[in-house]
């Protein structure tokens, strides 16, 4: 729950004109950053994934983590997202006033909220655009594959109500 608030509080907390957020492990080297800024300007969000065709895969993860991402990834873009990629790589980039539009409408107050944000940017008919990435895997990721397999599930299945009964328009 600290990480959701600490970001949230600070995105809309910033004056800045850009908002960038990365995940703390640093898989992604901070250089990849220059990939990013040619996007702001065209697109609202930019965000990294790993999974497009020019990205590369430094240090894989391990056989099974890599069996439940694609297992993670086949149930958001069935229930939720079918549009990204890589809804969980933790490098975004935002326009500020999209971000506090954003961040004021979401409701997830735990560890996968970025799923959450994608899908009211794209409600919102914010324009994304994922960017290939370079990536390692980092050995402190603290994911467990079965208790947030269910988390997963559990949050996805409460995005799509917030959605159902409007209430990201509240």
């Amino acid at each position: 729950m600290w990480k959701w608030f600490s970001i949230k509080n600070w995105i809309l907390e910033s004056n800045w004109e850009y908002i960038l957020f990365i995940d703390a492990d640093n898989s992604t080297p901070i250089d990849n950053f220059w990939k990013l800024e040619k996007y702001i300007e065209k697109y609202d969000v930019v965000i990294w994934s790993r999974h497009l065709e020019d990205s590369e895969i430094m240090i894989k993860q391990p056989w099974y983590r890599r069996i439940v991402w694609k297992l993670w990834n086949k149930l958001i873009n069935l229930i939720l997202i079918k549009w990204i990629k890589d809804t969980q790589c933790w490098f975004k980039l935002f326009k500020h006033n999209c971000a506090n539009d954003i961040f004021e409408s979401q409701k997830i107050k735990r560890w996968w909220f970025d799923m959450e944000i994608l899908f009211i940017s794209k409600i919102r008919w914010y324009s994304i655009k994922e960017v290939p990435v370079s990536w390692l895997n980092s050995d402190w990721s603290r994911l467990h594959p079965i208790k947030d397999s269910i988390k997963t599930l559990i949050e996805l299945l409460y995005i799509k109500l917030n959605y159902w009964f409007d209430w990201y328009n509240k």
